[in-house]
């Protein structure tokens, strides 16, 4: 299932729930069957799936700066760089860190 979920994913790539879903069958296959025939490409399939779910997030990121809503953007972009390892995630994280934190309103 978790196969047919990636290849789905791939043409449906604004499916988040899909890729989910998909990542996680993936990734409790390879916690069953850690020597199994279908490992390598469960591995990659996950692995492509995270960037995917890492990239959604990423985008809505995008969004949400564009229409200048920043507490939003800087929320989707924590759950794109909580995907570590992903080119998605070295981009979020980069960005959160270049932005200045937010003065806490009860300071003088």
């Amino acid at each position: 299932l978790g196969m047919c979920g990636y290849h789905s994913a791939l043409d449906a790539n604004t499916n988040r729930p899909l890729i989910e879903v998909s990542r996680l069958q993936l990734s409790e296959y390879l916690r069953l069957y850690p020597e199994g025939q279908y490992r390598v490409d469960a591995e990659a399939a996950a692995a492509d799936l995270r960037e995917l779910e890492a990239d959604y997030y990423l985008g809505l990121a995008n969004y949400y700066e564009r229409i200048e809503v920043p507490e939003a953007s800087a929320r989707y972009l924590e759950l794109a760089g909580g995907f570590e390892g992903t080119a998605a995630a070295a981009e979020a994280n980069s960005r959160l860190q270049a932005t200045p934190a937010s003065a806490d309103s009860s300071q003088p």
